[in-house]
């Protein structure tokens, strides 16, 4: 046995960096014990980790588009072996996070007139 020995924590650390790259995240930060107590020393105070809400300098944005489709083509010329003609349209602007989908067909057919020579 000897003299009481009190337990010595070193002061915390800074704080870490924010978890999040946008919104809220968290950080911490720690503190060690140094000197363990002992022979009936005064205990060491807890805690040895703080954790706290943090902010990161971007708001998340959650991009939200809906689809677009480009106007129809022209049709195209009759096709002698079917008696069909097509147009088409693509997608302008593809549909992103909450948006809407593109609707409706990409590519029509209707019936045409042949012209034999």
């Amino acid at each position: 046995s000897g003299a009481p020995v009190d337990c010595v924590q070193t002061p915390f650390l800074e704080w870490s960096s924010c978890s999040a790259t946008c919104g809220t995240g968290h950080q911490s930060r720690k503190r060690e014990v140094a000197v363990q107590p002992a022979f009936g020393g005064k205990s060491c105070q807890n805690p040895l980790e703080e954790i706290q809400e943090c902010n990161a300098t971007e708001p998340c944005v959650v991009l939200t588009r809906d689809c677009q489709l480009s106007d129809w083509q022209d049709w195209s010329e009759c096709d002698v072996l079917t008696a069909q003609e097509t147009r088409t349209r693509f997608v302008k602007v593809a549909q992103a996070g909450f948006g809407a989908a593109c609707e409706g067909n990409k590519t029509e057919t209707r019936g045409c007139s042949r012209i034999c020579e």
